[in-house]
């Protein structure tokens, strides 16, 4: 009896209960949850369905804080069950939780009842029209933004704007990482990135803050400079850096752009072309000069050859032994000028295109020295000049070189000398050691350079005047810098007050720790 009684009682109660959630269902427009003490979900209203999208199989009988935006919140919402249970009413503001994620802060009531409270949602203000407007003006920019930012990383310069307002960098793109080779860390100010970047000028000062074109054009104006950056293997690129000034509309200034681009290809592209187009006049001046040595320094000694031929073959039968042995040493001696001529022509142009060969060997300082002095000794003779040279202990030390290019500039700058040494006077040769190189010095008896010829000695075709006779091609010093710098030395000129020019080259030294040297030289320790 009791039994029934109690099932009777309980089906009235839940009929009660459905029969009150259709009637608030009907007539409450706002959403109504009924939340217990201990933060269980006791009843759902569909207009609090409609509200946060959520369906009622998904929170009923969930705890509280499904209906919460965040963590902390749910710890909020709990409190303030507990206080409108005591107190009645609680009116409070709670951040909840949209299906789709969106939090919703909401101006709430709470009734509470023994055991929990009923939380009915006020209705949130309508947003306004201008509020819209501006939402969707916000939205349209931010597309726009990602669209110029995808567009950016297409084109291949680097690009960064700086706000006028506050300086700070607002854009930059891809290609500047990748152009810089290490981790990108997008700089908030041009301080920073001046800081993480540096780059330089082409005089290779370090770049301030106000030396970018993008800070320049933040003054209003245009700007273009080269610039050059440090990569992270140590290579150098070079950089063109632009600026220009943004304006909006009404012709205010909104910041700046500066565009990056990397022309070292173009560089070296251009380097290349010069060096090719600097090569190739060389080949034009050097082909002219040929011709012009060809046309008159050669017309001479191949005269000679020809008058003496013709009077040998002329007056063959009328000419004695000692004319016809005359004739022959004319011929010899035209040859030998003519072959020199040759020669030279032949070594200044393996100097110009950098393929003078040199063999280097270990070779004697005395013997060299001996060598050449040998070679002049008549000439000097029959023009009434003493050579005389002091090698000393040097003598015996070994020279690292091609003996025959070091006898031919050390034959080249006495042969100089003999030029400009008047009869009766002398020619002095020194050789000495310098640390590690060998130094060997031409003196001559002359009346000396004056100090604006000093710098043009040893330019090709150039010759200093003597008695106002032109000797040679003027190439002989020319191509003793050419053998001497191949050799790895230095050569130079000096004329003291007083007289006489004395001429100076070194080459490498190595002292003799083997057997004797190749050539039959001997060296000493």
């Amino acid at each position: 009896m009791h039994r029934d009684m109690d099932a009777m009682h309980g089906g009235r109660r839940e009929a009660t209960d459905e029969r009150y959630e259709l009637l608030l269902n009907a007539v409450c427009d706002r959403p109504v949850i009924a939340l217990s003490v201990d933060g269980s979900i006791l009843f759902w209203s569909s207009s609090a369905a409609r509200f946060l999208g959520w369906r009622e199989e998904e929170v009923f009988h969930e705890r509280a804080s499904s209906l919460c935006a965040e963590e902390e919140h749910s710890g909020h919402l709990h409190e303030l069950v507990r206080r409108a249970e005591i107190e009645g009413r609680v009116d409070a503001e709670a951040w909840l939780s949209h299906r789709d994620g969106t939090r919703i802060l909401a101006s709430i009531a709470l009734f509470g009842f023994h055991g929990g409270a009923v939380l009915v949602v006020r209705a949130p203000p309508t947003p306004s029209e201008a509020e819209r407007e501006r939402a969707a003006l916000a939205a349209e920019v931010q597309r726009q933004r990602d669209v110029l930012q995808s567009l950016i990383e297409q084109i291949p310069v680097g690009v960064v704007f700086h706000d006028a307002r506050d300086r700070n960098i607002r854009l930059t793109s891809r290609w500047l990482a990748e152009l810089w080779g290490r981790p990108w860390e997008r700089a908030t100010t041009i301080d920073e990135l001046v800081s993480k970047y540096p780059a330089f000028g082409p005089d290779g000062h370090r770049f301030a803050t106000s030396d970018y074109a993008a800070v320049r054009a933040l003054g209003g104006e245009r700007f273009r400079q080269e610039m050059s950056i440090t990569l992270s293997d140590g290579t150098t690129r070079t950089l063109i850096d632009r600026g220009e000034p943004v304006f909006d509309g009404s012709g205010h200034l909104l910041g700046s752009v500066a565009v990056v681009e990397d022309i070292t290809a173009e560089r070296v592209m251009l380097r290349e072309r010069e060096r090719l187009l600097d090569e190739t006049l060389r080949a034009v001046r050097a082909r002219e000069d040929v011709l012009a040595v060809v046309s008159h320094d050669l017309r001479g000694p191949l005269s000679v050859i020809a008058m003496a031929a013709a009077r040998l073959d002329e007056h063959a039968d009328e000419l004695d032994a000692a004319a016809v042995r005359a004739l022959a040493r004319r011929m010899r001696l035209a040859a030998a000028s003519s072959e020199k001529i040759i020669g030279d022509l032949l070594d200044f142009a393996r100097i110009e295109v950098g393929r003078l060969f040199v063999e280097r060997a270990e070779h004697s300082v005395g013997d060299i020295v001996h060598e050449v002095l040998d070679s002049f000794e008549d000439v000097a003779a029959r023009r009434d000049i003493a050579l005389r040279s002091e090698v000393g202990e040097v003598g015996k030390l070994c020279v690292f070189c091609d003996r025959a290019r070091i006898v031919q500039a050390l034959g080249n700058l006495v042969g100089n000398a003999l030029k400009f040494t008047p009869p009766g006077a002398g020619i002095d040769i020194e050789a000495r050691r310098r640390g590690g190189e060998l130094a060997v010095s031409v003196r001559d008896g002359g009346p000396g350079l004056d100090e604006t010829v000093l710098e043009h000695v040893f330019d090709r075709y150039w010759q200093a005047e003597s008695e106002n006779t032109k000797h040679g091609l003027g190439l002989g010093l020319a191509i003793v810098k050419g053998i001497v710098e191949a050799h790895g030395g230095r050569v130079w000129a000096e004329s003291p007050r007083g007289g006489g020019a004395t001429f100076t080259f070194t080459v490498p030294l190595e002292e003799q720790t083997a057997a004797a040297p190749p050539h039959g030289d001997t060296c000493g320790p």
